[in-house]
């Protein structure tokens, strides 16, 4: 939570750290959440999807089946530990942490 002095939303922010070896940005940013009005000291619970999507690469070695698309490559689950970063930026130093496996 940021400090602040008067009413305000909270936007948080997730960020995915991939696997090494995936080829990632440090942080890749999935998804985000407004929060009601809060005052200053107020907290609230958010939570966070991810999709099959959200946790996969594009891969030139994907080749699709039929279509216009086919062997243009396509989206690939990359399996391994992840770490999602949760705050109200990338820079937050406050940023919440926890790691999953796929």
């Amino acid at each position: 939570m940021l400090s602040r002095t008067h009413h305000a939303h909270q936007v948080l922010q997730l960020y995915l750290s991939y696997p090494a070896g995936a080829g990632e940005p440090p942080l890749v940013l999935r998804a985000y959440h407004k929060t009601a009005v809060l005052a200053p000291g107020d907290s609230a619970e958010v939570s966070f999807g991810l999709s099959r999507r959200d946790l996969s690469i594009w891969s030139e070695e994907i080749a699709p089946e039929g279509g216009p698309l086919a062997g243009l490559g396509g989206w690939q689950l990359v399996l391994g530990t992840f770490t999602a970063h949760v705050g109200a930026s990338s820079r937050d130093p406050n940023m919440l942490q926890a790691e999953f496996s796929v």
